[in-house]
């Protein structure tokens, strides 16, 4: 809570690191002036209080004054009587005492019948040096007026503030805080957000230091922000990485450089990335329908296009299923896994020949979300000349061809499995390769590019 001067004050004076308000009028009052005093030079400072009285005060002869005295805080150098009272011509006498180290007492008194004084007017001067920093309220205690026949006279009394190097208001941080989870995606940002604090002293502003890092020494990977005026500041999420932060603010003087700071003194922040799935992605080869020859491979190769995540950091592996069921991965006999790579290689072996399979892909990245292939393809896998899909050329391979070349004219499935010399349509050169192969030459089956 801001700390608020009496409502009297009006005015400013300036000085060598004071800031003096001067006083309004009053009736019947005794007073110190200033009322306020802003001491903005720390510890060892002096100042000067005056203790007054105003122009209603009429025919005094003596007075009492007693004020709360902070002994801790604050050193009489010296109290000196005003020329108030001496201003009688008569004798005086002036008293002054510090009692208990919270009280500071002021009597004095003019000596001699009939002699008085009226104000205004000095009645003592208090030359103070500040101990130690923070707010003094001088408060009277315990007054006393009394006229030239020695009565009462009704007044008032009026002591002092001192501030001495009061840091900004006390402020909070507001949001994040208690170690809140954050998320965010790349691109976007998210605000840090606190109290907004003032200072006491007149025309000076406050500006905010803010630090985060990701340790509570302020160390790893700590930004900086200074001068900030507003109280909000936004945060890139791409400055960031998934990681415990630390955050707080400093209010700061701009007159005078005294800090204070929030409450608490630092807060924590969860910050984790907005979690998505991988981007969309779509299978390359083989083609959809494809018929695929395995003769002269040991493996075959399939790919499909590269899928990325939003979240920096991120993995994404990829897990490829085939099988008889269109449904795959429903009824999946190959399932396998690559990291990173979008292909696979798979042994010509572990395929089934002469029947339709499926195949697709699914990517999934280290936060377990995944994203399937646009589209599930479809193959036909075959040995070249391997027409009964047993794996080996032989005899019922050549009865085959030669069926279907001249006699049931039955073509075999895929028809291309047939064309033995890879050379333009199945026709008698194809049976004759195969019959070089099986009897004759014992030449290989060409591998069809």
């Amino acid at each position: 809570m801001p700390y608020q001067p009496k409502s009297y004050l009006s005015g400013l004076i300036i000085g060598l690191g004071l800031i003096v308000t001067a006083l309004g009028a009053r009736a019947q009052t005794i007073y110190l002036d200033p009322a306020v005093e802003y001491v903005t030079t720390g510890i060892g400072t002096e100042f000067v209080m005056e203790l007054k009285v105003d122009e209603d005060i009429t025919s005094m002869r003596s007075f009492t004054y007693y004020v709360d005295f902070d002994a801790s805080k604050l050193d009489t150098v010296e109290v000196t009587e005003g020329p108030l009272l001496p201003s009688s011509g008569g004798t005086t006498y002036f008293f002054k005492y510090i009692v208990g180290d919270t009280s500071l007492q002021l009597e004095g008194m003019v000596l001699g019948a009939g002699i008085d004084v009226a104000g205004p007017g000095v009645l003592a001067t208090i030359r103070i040096k500040t101990l130690d920093t923070g707010y003094v309220n001088m408060a009277v205690a315990q007054h006393r007026i009394r006229d030239v026949n020695a009565n009462l006279i009704e007044s008032t009394a009026e002591g002092a503030e001192i501030y001495i190097d009061i840091p900004p208001d006390e402020f909070n941080l507001i949001s994040p805080i208690g170690g809140q989870t954050v998320r965010g995606f790349p691109g976007e940002e998210f605000p840090l957000t606190w109290n907004r604090s003032s200072s006491m002293y007149p025309a000076d502003d406050v500006k905010y230091r803010l630090v985060y890092a990701r340790d509570t020494n302020f160390t790893l990977d700590v930004v900086t922000v200074n001068d900030l005026t507003d109280t909000v500041r936004t945060v890139q999420v791409d400055d960031l990485i998934e990681s415990m932060y630390y955050w707080q603010v400093t209010a700061i003087s701009t007159l005078y450089g005294f800090e204070r700071r929030s409450t608490p003194a630092y807060d924590s922040i969860n910050f984790m990335y907005g979690l998505t799935e991988p981007t969309g992605f779509d299978l390359i080869s083989p083609a959809d329908a494809g018929e695929v020859d395995i003769y002269g491979h040991d493996y075959i190769t399939f790919n499909w296009e590269t899928s990325t995540s939003d979240i920096p950091g991120d993995t994404i592996s990829y897990i490829f299923y085939l099988g008889p069921d269109p449904g795959v991965p429903t009824g999946a006999e190959i399932v396998d896994t690559v990291k990173h790579l979008s292909e696979i290689e798979i042994s010509s072996s572990l395929l089934t020949c002469g029947e339709w399979r499926y195949w697709t892909v699914n990517a999934v990245n280290k936060y377990d979300l995944n994203t399937w292939a646009g589209s599930t393809r479809s193959a036909i896998f075959y040995s070249n000349c391997d027409l009964d899909h047993n794996g080996e050329l032989d005899i019922t391979d050549l009865q085959l061809l030669i069926d279907y070349q001249f006699l049931t004219l039955t073509a075999p499935f895929p028809e291309i499995v047939a064309n033995c010399d890879c050379f333009g349509e199945v026709d008698i050169s194809d049976i004759q390769r195969l019959v070089d192969n099986q009897f004759l030459t014992l030449t290989p089956i060409p591998v069809c590019d």
